[in-house]
Order: structure tokens, then sequence, then C-alpha cells
């Protein structure tokens, strides 16, 4: 077991430092199935990355895979993560967010209204990508954001809000 799990870490830890978005994920990543799922959810950053300055780097990335595989199968992933009673602002840190599913909606506003600037800013963004009510509301409250970060966030989100469908989808950024 401890050498499988080595050797996966090895293969996550090569794919994770590579530059990807996580609707152009390697195939390579997906292919690693469930283990890979669970290794990018449970692993400490150290298993990836090497010191803070490769976790700046290199965290997107590894923000990307958990998307890649949330955008493949998200009810797998969101139950997964159900298992380990994450809080909502961990999901929205985690990079699961980027993916455009109404499922996602509550999490992102729950993260929203309980969450530090951080967070805040973070949901709004990632519900920019959602066309959903909830996701638009939950902006334009954002706009009246305490947070100056969390304003810039929301007036992000909500041009991508106002932006067609197809071009909402390609300009999104991690």
């Amino acid at each position: 077991m401890a050498g499988s799990r080595a050797a996966l870490d090895a293969t996550l830890r090569a794919l994770v430092r590579r530059t990807f978005r996580f609707d152009a994920a390697p195939p390579e990543l997906l292919a690693l199935g469930a283990p890979a799922l669970a290794r990018l959810l449970d692993a400490p950053d150290s298993v990836f990355f090497d010191d803070e300055m490769d976790w700046r780097d290199y965290g997107g990335n590894r923000r990307q895979a958990l998307a890649a595989f949330a955008e493949a199968d998200l009810a797998r992933v969101l139950a997964a993560i159900k298992r380990r009673k994450w809080p909502d602002a961990r999901v929205v840190l985690s990079g699961v967010g980027l993916v455009r599913d109404a499922r996602l909606v509550p999490v992102l506003a729950r993260a929203y209204a309980g969450g530090d600037p951080l967070t805040r800013a973070a949901a709004v963004e990632q519900l920019g990508g959602q066309r959903h009510p909830l996701a638009t509301a939950t902006v334009e409250r954002a706009l009246r954001d305490r947070s100056s970060d969390v304003r810039r966030a929301a007036t992000r989100a909500l041009a991508q809000l106002k932006q067609p469908k197809n071009r909402a989808r390609n300009s999104s950024e991690d």
C-alpha cells in the first residue's frame, strides 16, 4: 500500500506542477480515478509542494486538478466532500466552485455569507460563472461588501454574468 501511495503521489506531483485549466486537464489525471481524487482532497500540501514558494506557484494547479475531477463527475466529488464534512469555505478555496453547475451555487452563496474576505472574494468570483438567480443576487449584494477586495471581485463577477454564455466560460480564470 505504501509503495502504491508513493507512486500515486509522484504521479500527482508531476501532474499538479503542470499548468492546465480544469476543462482541459491532462487525460492521465482523470485516468488515475478515485484514488487520485481522494489524495488531492486529503493530502497535506507538503505531498505536492516542497515549500511555501512552490505552493504559491503551483497551488492554483492543485485547484485546477480538483476542479477537473468535479467537471468530470461533480456528484462523486460532492459526495466525497460531504463524507469529509468540509465547510463551504474549504469547498470554495479548493477550486471545485470553478465548475459551472447549479448544485454549487448554494455552497458558494453560503461561503460568501459566512466567510472571511478572502473566501468571500473567491466565492463571488466563482459565482460569476453561474447562471442562477441566487448567484446574481449574491454578486449584487457583494457590490456593497465592506471589503474592497470583495467589491472588486463582485465587479469582475458581474461583468462575467453579463457576458454571453460561451464567452463567460472561456474567459474565466483561477
